[in-house]
Parts: structure tokens; sequence; C-alpha cells
């Protein structure tokens, strides 16, 4: 892929945001920068990691993880400390043995767990008891690690749902849609952080089971998403959504959608301004959102009412979004091509 001054990779980019090819190229592009990034900062604090006995298999996994991400991008990583979780995460062996890895960690009361990025494990410290985080398809649901629940007091730490019934039910329903705009987009995010369902009603959402989903620019490839009312379309939604919030923040280290600006505009889907970058990610995801419900619009006639409503409302609010930052004059020509590609997929569904 082409970035920066090549048209061909803007027009990839552009098709892959709005669902038109696969992703694929987006993330390996991305990918080939950030994995040299996060070694680096890594080999910065951990000068003698090239020893580390970890193959490049192991490697890649261990870094792929969005956790990895979070900690070379916090203000606090020129510490050991805050490595030593990657570091004992390459040192885990096939035994998993946790006596080397605590060793790794240092000792802590019985009860501190540790995440291992990358290997699946969580490490007690206090007894060297290593245990697995489930994974559902490829989807780890991680309620321990704080680098992934930044902006949420209310993880499920105790897991006090059947997440991965319910990731399981809206994976196979994304599938039955038979649309690879869904299916390919899902495999962007690799990590569900579980969130306790609140009581929508009092932090100004529709309903008191409405879902409520995040994304963390810092590690791109979680999802943060509380469970609604269990229903497997709607998480399939929240699914959907997160992770074309994922696929544009891998855009955005690839390219410039914007100029220089502190322009504001309305944001529909939030009943409120935001600024431009915040915009731009939200005509990503909801123009996401349209393509998803025209899609059960089409296949599946017990939904086709709602799936048409929901189309509508989405188109209408992509529209005039994507129609305010086309006119002010703030984004680059990517930028003006991405909003114009979906200004015409909003009219068509409108």
């Amino acid at each position: 892929m082409t970035t920066q001054d090549g048209s061909g990779g803007r027009q990839e980019l552009v098709s892959a945001l709005l669902g038109r090819v696969h992703p694929g190229g987006v993330r390996a592009a991305w990918w080939g920068g950030e994995y040299r990034f996060r070694l680096d900062r890594f080999a910065a604090v951990f000068p003698e990691a090239a020893d580390s006995g970890a193959d490049a298999a192991t490697l890649g996994k261990v870094f792929a993880h969005p956790v990895v991400g979070a900690i070379a991008r916090s203000e606090a990583a020129d510490g050991r400390d805050d490595w030593r979780p990657v570091r004992a995460a390459l040192r885990v062996d096939a035994a998993l043995d946790g006596g080397g890895v605590v060793a790794e960690l240092g000792t802590g009361a019985p009860g501190r767990r540790v995440h291992l990025p990358g290997t699946g494990l969580v490490c007690d410290t206090g007894t060297g008891e290593l245990r697995r985080l489930a994974v559902v398809d490829g989807l780890e649901v991680n309620n321990i690690d704080p680098s992934l629940s930044v902006w949420s007091d209310h993880v499920d730490t105790d897991l006090t749902f059947d997440w991965c019934t319910l990731v399981r039910a809206a994976q196979a329903f994304i599938a039955e849609l038979g649309d690879p705009d869904f299916t390919d987009a899902i495999s962007l995010t690799t990590v569900l952080v579980p969130l306790l369902q609140r009581d929508g009603a009092e932090f100004g959402r529709s309903s008191r089971f409405e879902i409520e989903s995040g994304s963390v620019t810092s590690a791109v490839g979680a999802a943060l998403i509380s469970p609604g009312t269990g229903d497997a379309v709607n998480f399939a939604e929240a699914m959907v959504h997160e992770s074309y919030h994922n696929l544009f923040n891998m855009a955005l280290e690839l390219d410039a959608f914007e100029q220089p600006n502190a322009a504001e505009f309305y944001a529909p889907w939030k009943g409120t301004t935001r600024p431009t970058r915040a915009v731009l990610h939200g005509i990503v995801a909801f123009s996401a959102i349209m393509r998803f419900w025209r899609q059960i619009g089409r296949t599946r006639t017990d939904w086709s009412k709602y799936a048409d409503e929901l189309v509508a409302r989405r188109s209408e609010q992509v529209l005039g979004a994507a129609s305010a930052v086309l006119s002010a004059g703030v984004l680059t020509d990517l930028g003006e091509e991405f909003a114009a590609a979906a200004v015409a997929d909003a009219e068509a569904l409108a």
C-alpha cells in the first residue's frame, strides 16, 4: 500500500474504511511501522532484549497484542516495571512453569494477577499459578489488564455475565449475514474488555439496556463492550462498530485526514458537537452500521422493518455529518475523498 503521497494508497484507505475492500492491506501497512515502534520502545528499556531467546513467531504474537501498544505509548513506559509483563510473556515456556514468570515480574501478595500479553495467560505473582483467559474464535476476553480499561471503571472483573456464549452467538450471526464487510472487520478486533451493564438512562443513553462500547486509541485491536440485554444481534452491531473504529485508528497512523484545525461539528449520534477527528471516527463507524442493518434487512425478514428504520436514521446522520466536514475546508485531499465517498454511500441509502 502507498500512503502519504500515493493516490493508490488513498483509494485503498477510503475503500477499506467504507467496507468496499478487505481491510488486510491497511492493517499490514499499519503493522509494519507499529511493530518497529513497539520493539524500539521495548529495546530502549531492555537493551538486552535481543538475548531473550524468543523466536520471531513469539515476538510477533506478543508484540501484536493491543496491550503492548498501550504500554509503548504510556508516559511511564520508560520504566522497566511497565515492560516486565511483556518480557515475562516472551519467557513463558511450553510447560507453563510460572516460577520463571514470577521471577521476572517480582513477587507479590497472593491474588495479584498480571496479564502476559500475547500468551492468553494471567499469572498470580503470589502463588506462581498461571491460568488462561477465555478466547472465543481468536477473540480474547480480557477483564484483567488495566491498560485496556483506561476510560472505564466498570469492567466485569468477576465475569458475572456469560461472555463466551454471547460472543460466540454474535460471531455466528455475523457469519450468517454472508458479507465479508463484517467478517473481515471484526477480525481486526482481537481483545474484548467486558463491561458491566450500567443503567443507560443514568448516563445519557436512550434506554436502560443500551449497549455501551468504546475503543482505546493507544491499544488498537481492543474493544470495550457491555452486554446490553444479551441479544446477539445488537452485540454483533457493537463488535462491527468498534472494529471500524480500530480500522480508522490504523488508517490515522498511515496518513492525515484533516488539516490542523480547532473546528467542531454536530455529531448526530451524540447529540452534541465534537472535534473533526471524532466526527470522522463517527462517520466511519456509523457508515458501517448503516451497511450492517441494510444487510440484515436483505437477509432477515424478521428484522426487516426495524432494519429499514435504522438504515434510514444512520444514513441521514452520516449524510449530515459528512457533508458538514466536507464543506468546511478542514480536510486533507484524502479526508475529502473519504467524506465525499461517505456522502455518496449515505445518499444511496437515504
